[in-house]
């Protein structure tokens, strides 16, 4: 028997920071897409997950939805068709009349193909179809939806040999392969997408680009580079994570009808484990900020970082703090550094240490009790920027984080330390954040294999030390103990400079110092360290971008995130 469900009202839009929301239901409209934004339904903007998933869960979704909920294939197809003309409509600016040339194969993603080219003619456009196989290759849902639009008076034309060029076309519609791709695309198909490449207009993807492998984000062979990506039901893994996220263009997740509880992982059949970080979702995270506040309510963070020759690194962790909404940053580095920190750090409280016997510079056992002292009144800790690995200071570490009781981001040398002697226990409350090379002696492996296993690696690494992990890079990833991860979607590749590592380790001590959960922490901190690295892309560009120019965006970042604004 169908299980009856009941869905929020239709035809609205939202406006969130960098997103427009809307359902596949709404009136199109006529304002074209932007680069690098992201649309979403409002279901999934209203439960604030996002959950991305595999093609193997996405099938089971779309069975389960037939199955248990009574959802057909036609009603989805239908709906995913409509997504699709409403994007192309919004591509074109509503220009009636305007050439549309959609390349559909023989799969379902050819039938969204055909249902958008009958809607299009519908709308007074001028869709004509290539279709990459025989007539008569077509099965079910595609196949029906095929004789509509012949019925509807769609031009369809069979190609089985490579044409030469394409038509002139003010859209190209690619409806050729969808997520069920297993192997590198060749022949008739990969020239095809080689021609919509070559087209002198915008591409829009139906799904995924065709080519794309929507697991792991690899083109198989040649992919589609799409100028927006209309995806169905739920985002998935490859066009989320890189190099997936190059080829996508603008990603619009369309709601097609799609029962709720499969789409936010609430039925058992498809536990869904992957979320993709949203504004809302950080929005609802931040602590509010009372009228009557004070700087000892709004929390006090240590930091304990930068050693002679990296206190710069100690610098960027207590502005990240700092201008994370910390009420008192308390900075501790070796006493002979003095000087530097009295100039450098201006609102930080600077707390001078005693110095490894012998070495200058260097944090060590005799520099333990006054760290210890000054734990006793914050509400979290921040070690491991600049901090070095020098026996002493390991020394150091080993004796101070078994006993330390308040939240604690364990950054670079500090992570360091803990994988070249794992003789010492972490603190309960710790969020530990690597780059792919720091993670890769964490898990005793290569660096190729962090990178090319990165969502499994940051879930492997939080289920073996039994923290929150942060695995930096493009696409960050956090994985919690118990099984869920999350895929920021903030940030570019101009924070790829020394100390945005830094800077991050400190918006996450001070959120939560602010009173937030590890967890929550360190999907908004990262969250807002991106954000605030793209408003400084968008203001200087991203070459030349350096560490320092993040924190001084980081409250326009909150801003933006709780008002739901655009950049």
């Amino acid at each position: 028997m169908a299980t009856s469900y009941s869905r929020r009202p239709v035809g609205r839009e939202a406006r969130l920071f960098g997103w427009r929301v809307h359902d596949s239901t709404s009136q199109a409209t006529t304002q074209a897409a932007q680069p690098h934004r992201l649309m979403l339904d409002p279901r999934q903007v209203y439960n604030e997950a996002v959950k991305v998933t595999t093609a193997a869960e996405m099938r089971a979704i779309d069975r389960l939805a037939a199955e248990r909920y009574g959802v057909t294939g036609m009603e989805l197809m239908e709906r995913a068709g409509l997504a699709v003309s409403q994007a192309a409509e919004r591509l074109l600016c509503g220009r009636k009349q305007a050439r549309v040339l959609v390349l559909c194969g023989k799969g379902n993603n050819g039938g969204d193909g055909f249902v958008a080219a009958r809607l299009l003619a519908r709308s007074g456009y001028c869709p004509q179809v290539w279709l990459g196989a025989a007539a008569d290759a077509l099965r079910g849902d595609a196949a029906a939806n095929y004789r509509r639009a012949v019925l509807a008076n769609v031009p369809i034309q069979e190609v089985d040999d490579t044409p030469s060029h394409l038509p002139h076309a003010d859209l190209v519609v690619d409806a050729l392969l969808g997520t069920g791709l297993q192997s590198d695309v060749t022949g008739l198909y990969a020239d095809l997408v080689r021609l919509a490449n070559s087209a002198a207009c915008p591409i829009l993807a139906v799904d995924i680009p065709s080519g794309l492998d929507s697991d792991t984000g690899q083109p198989r062979g040649i992919c589609v580079r799409a100028t927006e990506t209309v995806t169905l039901g739920l985002p998935k893994v490859g066009m989320v994570t890189y190099p997936g996220r190059e080829y996508v263009g603008t990603l619009t997740v369309a709601d097609i009808g799609l029962p709720p509880p499969l789409l936010v992982g609430a039925d058992p059949g498809v536990p869904l484990r992957l979320n993709m970080v949203t504004a809302s979702m950080v929005a609802g995270m931040l602590p509010p900020l009372e009228a009557t506040t004070h700087k000892g309510a709004r929390g006090s963070v240590l930091v304990v970082a930068g050693a002679r020759g990296y206190t710069g690194a100690a610098v960027l962790a207590s502005e990240g703090a700092l201008r994370s909404g910390a009420g008192l940053v308390f900075t501790a580095y070796p006493e002979s550094l003095d000087a530097i920190y009295e100039i450098k750090l201006t609102e930080a409280i600077k707390r001078p240490v005693p110095e490894a016997d012998g070495l200058v510079g260097c944090f060590g056992p005799e520099s333990l009790p006054a760290i210890q002292k000054e734990l006793t009144h914050v509400d979290s800790l921040i070690v491991g920027p600049g901090l070095t690995t020098s026996p002493p200071t390991a020394d150091m570490l080993a004796a101070m984080l078994p006993n330390v009781s308040v939240p604690t981001v364990l950054d670079a040398d500090g992570l360091n330390v803990f994988s070249a002697r794992r003789d010492f226990a972490l603190p309960a409350m710790c969020v530990m954040t690597p780059h792919p090379g720091e993670m890769a002696r964490l898990m005793q492996t290569e660096v190729r294999n962090v990178e090319a296993r990165r969502i499994d690696i940051a879930k492997e690494a939080a289920a073996r030390f039994e923290r929150v992990v942060v695995l930096k890079g493009g696409a960050t990833i956090i994985a919690e103990p118990g099984g869920e991860a999350y895929v920021n979607t903030t940030g570019n590749s101009g924070m790829a400079t020394g100390g945005t590592g830094d800077v991050l380790s400190g918006v996450v001590g001070a959120l939560m110092a602010r009173g937030m959960k590890p967890l929550e922490a360190a999907v908004a901190g990262v969250y807002l360290h991106g954000l605030a690295g793209d408003l400084v892309a968008a203001e200087l560009g991203r070459e030349g971008m350096v560490a320092g120019d993040l924190p001084p965006r980081l409250p326009l970042a909150f801003k933006r995130v709780r008002e739901g604004t655009g950049p």
